[in-house]
């Protein structure tokens, strides 16, 4: 309703078209992604929006996933880069670790819901991993950091015992379970 109202306004249909028509050029520079504040955060966020419709396309199109299989894909690693790199950690996406999805998988998605399970957290492990095979077949990001990440995100037994783990946790035992996989 609020964009409906917006296109009674033409020149608010200027700066919706001109939000939803990021060229990929400008999408895919590293630069666009440093955040130094709250301006250069809300722009990061903005164009990984974009960027992510551009691997959801791929999800379909080169990968030949179904509709909602690669809805839940690009869905969960929108929560990753835009929830924890860009939101939490206020990181440039092109700049991600493995060891960054481990801390998002086996800590901070764990801490940061209220429900945390297996099979919510493993469409953002496995969409994560893809993105960033997407982000190195396109030249954007190195090959081996994106085998490193898929190879991360397939340690399902770890996310799931690091839940499991959280869950029985009793009286001063999230110190220790904390340590096991730190967001330091």
């Amino acid at each position: 309703m609020m964009r409906q109202q917006m296109l009674n306004n033409p020149g608010e249909l200027k700066m919706i078209q001109d939000i939803e028509e990021i060229p990929f050029s400008v999408l895919v520079g590293a630069q666009n992604y440093n955040i130094d504040s709250l301006e250069t955060e809300i722009r990061a966020d903005r164009y990984c929006t974009q960027l992510l419709k551009y691997f959801h396309r791929w999800l379909l199109d080169k990968q030949q996933r179904e509709a909602l299989e690669a809805g839940r894909l690009a869905a969960g690693a929108d929560y990753f880069l835009r929830e924890f790199l860009i939101g939490a950690r206020r990181q440039n996406i092109f700049s991600a670790t493995a060891e960054q999805l481990r801390q998002f998988g086996g800590n901070w998605y764990i801490i940061s819901n209220l429900e945390p399970n297996s099979a919510e957290l493993e469409p953002m492990l496995l969409g994560s991993a893809l993105f960033y095979n997407y982000c190195a077949e396109q030249n954007l990001f190195s090959t081996e950091d994106a085998k490193a990440i898929d190879s991360i995100a397939q340690q399902n037994t770890f996310f799931s015992d690091r839940i499991e783990g959280f869950h029985q946790l009793e009286e001063d035992g999230y110190s220790a379970w904390d340590q096991a996989c730190s967001l330091k």
